[in-house]
């Protein structure tokens, strides 16, 4: 273990250890709020308690588990802290106790032991502030021992005896800038600033999140995903514009309960009443019926051992039934073009999709939408946190244009090389024809690369259309705002030109 895996943001998608991290993280919230003087948002609040030695420490030890490395005993990690830089000690000696905390409420889930130790044997019992880490593990005991409903809180038109023609249909001017954004909720303070900078330079009519509310999408952190944009709207000194949301994985590791009760409600809560999103699903179609865009939830059947997942097989994930049926009548009855929007990608040019047959493609999404792909013009996606903007791919999947936005809020580090692709010459998938840059980025004393953020913006034009993509500066800080960057355009299609 060296002071290089301190991360300022790191995730899992092993549902027990994101529920950590949401509970750490929030135990951090509550201390951040308690101890500063400050007048802060809670935005603020969060993006301050994303620095806090226990998220620091947490950090390590998740990022430990998400490589396999072996839990480590105390005498090991002594050796770790011996021979740390001095500003990484704290971080080290909290991913210690991190480790020793979460193994400790596994122990009692599992019924090992019978209560969480007030601190580790090998520390004396004056050295730390225990009572903050025996509170997140008490708190993630009762995610865990008080479960939610059974009930799934995804919605079902079906079940619910909608109409299928209406259900979830709004309407939206004929000309509209719409910006979609991905994997964005981190809380992270420069996604947020890149998103004021979207909004005060591009004046979007509406935004579009294609998923990932982190860690497990808990209610407060939800609670913090809706706040970022308020807070946005409220220092551009403008009124709200209507935000819709789809969900990831991550919004269903804490079985979906935040996004529906918070999240999906924002524009009736800011008073956009005719942008009332129903569902986890969603259809934006134009005045004229020119465009419609189409948001599908991957997300609910996205978790393995989620209680709510109806398939066996859970990855590579697949839509509900139910909800096949709807965007079939969406695509079956309108005569314009269509884009569709979901969290997990149609296919991947760096990582297996499939596990089960060695593939890349979704074959579930594939079964679903492939026989309309003449009538669909783009299918943007997130889940991989970059950037790509495919090849046109007409005699491999059908699908005309795939694109890759999920580098909106998370930092993803330059040295993982998202765009390294399989290196087999039978590799049927395309490469991303543009890339982000990376910046080189000061944090903890320490330089390391970082992608940029980025993000696209749809421009509709009666039955035209076109796309913008943007890359934005990516910066660590240890203050809760850094100053703006810069809007950087990349690549301008005319979508009208795949028809």
């Amino acid at each position: 273990m060296t002071a290089s895996k301190i991360s300022p943001f790191v995730r899992s998608g092993n549902a027990a250890l994101a529920l950590w991290q949401s509970v750490v993280a929030n135990v951090s919230r509550a201390e951040v709020s308690r101890c500063t003087e400050e007048a802060l948002t809670p935005g603020e609040i969060h993006a301050q308690a994303l620095l806090h030695k226990m998220v620091l420490g947490t950090n390590i030890f998740v990022d430990r588990k998400n490589r396999a490395v072996p839990d480590v005993a105390f005498e090991e990690f002594n050796r770790a802290i011996a021979t740390a830089p001095n500003n990484s000690h704290e971080a080290l000696t909290n991913g210690y106790l991190s480790q020793f905390y979460f193994n400790a409420v596994m122990a009692v889930l599992e019924k090992r032991d019978a209560s969480v130790p007030a601190h580790p044997p090998e520390f004396p019992e004056s050295d730390y502030a225990y009572v903050h880490w025996v509170k997140a593990a008490l708190d993630w005991l009762a995610h865990r021992t008080n479960p939610f409903e059974p009930a799934s809180p995804y919605i079902d038109w079906q079940k619910s005896g909608q109409d299928i023609n209406t259900f979830g249909v709004i309407t939206i001017p004929e000309n509209a800038r719409i910006a979609l954004i991905g994997d964005f909720g981190t809380g992270l303070p420069d996604a947020t600033i890149m998103l004021m900078a979207l909004i005060k330079e591009l004046q979007p009519h509406f935004i579009i999140h294609l998923g990932d509310i982190y860690y497990s999408g808990t209610e407060a952190e939800c609670e913090v995903y809706t706040q970022v944009f308020s807070d946005a709207f409220t220092r551009l000194g403008i009124s709200p514009i209507p935000v819709f949301s789809i969900p990831g994985n991550h919004e269903y590791l804490s079985e979906g309960l935040g996004f529906f009760k918070h999240v999906i409600g924002m524009n009736a809560t800011n008073n956009l009443g005719n942008y009332n999103q129903q569902a986890s699903y969603f259809c934006l179609r134009t005045a004229e019926n020119n465009w419609q865009l189409l948001g599908m939830d991957t997300g609910v059947n996205s978790v393995e051992g989620n209680v709510f997942t109806i398939l066996t097989n859970a990855y590579p994930p697949a839509l509900q039934p139910s909800e096949v049926l709807w965007h079939a009548n969406k695509l079956d009855n309108f005569g314009g073009k269509t884009i569709l929007l979901s969290h997990h990608q149609l296919f991947s040019a760096s990582a297996v999709i499939d596990s089960k047959t060695k593939t890349y493609i979704n074959p579930h999404l594939q079964a679903a939408f492939s026989k309309y792909y003449k009538k669909v013009v783009a299918w943007f996606w997130g889940h991989e946190h970059i950037l790509g903007i495919f090849a046109d791919d007409t005699n491999q999947t059908g699908l005309a244009k795939g694109r890759l936005v999920g580098n909106s809020g998370y930092e993803e580090w330059g040295g993982e090389d998202a765009y390294n692709t399989v290196a087999n010459p039978t590799y049927p998938y395309l490469s991303p024809i543009v890339k982000v840059d990376t910046d080189a980025v000061t944090w903890k004393s320490k330089t390391y690369q970082f992608y940029e953020h980025g993000f696209a913006l749809v421009q509709l034009q009666g039955a035209a259309a076109t796309v913008e993509y943007y890359q934005y500066p990516v910066m660590v800080p240890d203050a809760a705002i850094p100053a703006p960057g810069q809007l950087q355009p990349l690549k301008k299609i005319d979508f009208s030109e795949s028809l």
